[in-house]
């Protein structure tokens, strides 16, 4: 082997040695959130998965006399009588329950928390990256933040504990 020869292969042994002797560049993986997205109204929100037990298909409900407006009515799952909520009321983006007949029943399942909500459409399932989401959404204590400046995270947990829906049987 002639000298030039050597050379060449101990400069490409060195450039190779250089090159791996650089450290790995370190990917941070990012907290994310697999996510049910749906519709209420013209406006997209997410619920995360871990809450979510089933998304049931359109179906009629019992109603309750004397409930507030977002009380939906009852559901009938298996033998099991559950309370179904109309999750835009509940948010206050209509005075109403729905009259769709398209609308779903999502079932959330959280300690000491088991109801329907009942929304206007169910899109798809998705992943949320928690660290960009905007956290600045009016102090709605029910939103845990906003994806892509279109989609509302709801905190499920917050809003079905809160005062707001505690029931208090008096009788006068």
């Amino acid at each position: 082997m002639d000298i030039a020869a050597e050379q060449r292969n101990e400069q490409a042994l060195l450039e190779r040695a250089r090159r791996f002797a650089q450290p790995l560049v370190q990917t941070v993986s990012k907290a994310v959130l697999d996510v049910l997205l749906l519709r209420l109204g013209d406006e997209q929100y997410a619920v995360g998965l871990p809450f979510l037990r089933s998304v049931l298909p359109p179906q009629e409900l019992t109603s309750i006399p004397c409930t507030p407006p977002y009380v939906a009515g009852l559901l009938n799952l298996r033998g099991e009588i559950l309370t179904v909520l109309d999750l835009a009321v509940a948010l206050q983006l209509r005075d109403l329950p729905s009259t769709s007949k398209s609308a779903q029943v999502i079932l959330v399942e959280m300690p000491q928390v088991r109801v329907g909500l009942l929304v206007d459409e169910v899109l798809t399932v998705d992943r949320l990256c928690l660290e960009t989401l905007d956290r600045n959404f009016g102090g709605q204590v029910w939103a845990a933040g906003v994806a892509g400046g279109t989609t509302v995270l709801l905190d499920l947990e917050r809003l079905l504990t809160s005062d707001r829906f505690a029931v208090f049987d008096e009788l006068g």
